[in-house]
């Protein structure tokens, strides 16, 4: 009998999943399950907020012990890699089934299925079932992203913010900011520097991340609309920074073009609710211009 099954419950939501197992020394036979890749099952409620994605699924603890303490920031460098090539192609419609790895000595498991009440739920239930080295699939990603942030977002914002602070290395403590409010949890922004806030969020450069990057919007647009009501006196600043670049789009180019415009009107749509200037960035020199606007 499954413990983690149960057909009885349809209220309870599932996901597909498989663990990513790595070898670190080649040869050497003993292989770790060192990532897990992700995809839903069927229609998930907005509040579930799952996408296809990949994890860290080892604890730098581990990680550490692994590799040993001179080579763990080289191996956890390649484990984020590794993650952002899955997640890249998860979001663009690949198959588990169909994933490439990036590197050699990775290699895809056996599919499974889990499920929970909630998306924490379900990935707390992988976690377990995929290894013991494994607690927690969003330990890692906690500290340097959002859980539903794409990987191109992710990418533009490390880009941007490596050149934006090349000349003044104390501009990078102005990026990923935990701003603190009254009655409630910090709320963490990609961008905070005297009046001003701002989000990053990315145009869709496939069909199949169209709802990835509508969640990342809605999710980044809900935060400054919080700012706004908790900073209203101070005059608080607050914009929404597109990536709109078009150098990795995948698919039909025209049904792509619909796609992009579509999700740029609904973008500027919900943020002129909340007075948040939508602004684009076509390359990271525009993003550089933008925030210099705001330094």
């Amino acid at each position: 009998m499954d413990l983690f099954l149960n057909d009885e419950a349809p209220e309870r939501l599932r996901i597909r999943y498989s663990p990513i197992l790595w070898e670190p020394q080649s040869g050497a036979g003993e292989r770790f399950v060192a990532l897990v890749a992700v995809v839903p099952i069927g229609e998930w409620p907005k509040a579930g907020r799952c996408v296809p994605r990949a994890y860290i699924s080892m604890r730098r603890t581990a990680l550490s012990v692994l590799a040993g303490t001179a080579k763990a920031s080289h191996a956890a460098c390649m484990l984020e890699e590794t993650r952002d090539f899955l997640s890249e192609q998860l979001e663009h419609g690949v198959d588990l089934s169909g994933l490439q790895m990036p590197f050699d000595g990775f290699a895809l498991g056996e599919e499974r299925i889990a499920q929970g009440v909630d998306f924490s739920q379900a990935l707390n239930v992988a976690a377990a079932r995929a290894s013991i080295l494994c607690d927690d699939l969003t330990a890692w990603d906690s500290e340097d992203q959002d859980a539903i942030g794409s990987v191109s977002t992710r990418r533009f914002l490390v880009q941007l913010r490596s050149q934006f602070s090349r000349t003044d290395p104390s501009r990078k403590e102005r990026f990923r900011r935990k701003l603190d409010v009254k009655n409630g949890p910090s709320i963490l922004v990609d961008y905070a520097f005297e009046r001003w806030v701002a989000q990053v969020a990315s145009l869709p450069t496939s069909a199949h991340q169209a709802a990835i990057s509508k969640q990342e919007a809605e999710s980044k647009l809900l935060r400054l609309q919080a700012i706004r009501d908790e900073f209203a006196e101070n005059r608080v600043q607050t914009r929404l920074v597109v990536n709109a670049n078009s150098n990795r789009l995948k698919g039909d180019q025209i049904e792509l073009k619909g796609v992009r415009a579509e999700s740029l009107e609904a973008l500027r749509y919900f943020a002129s609710r909340s007075d948040t200037e939508v602004l684009l960035a076509q390359s990271i020199d525009d993003g550089i211009e933008i925030f210099e606007s705001m330094s």
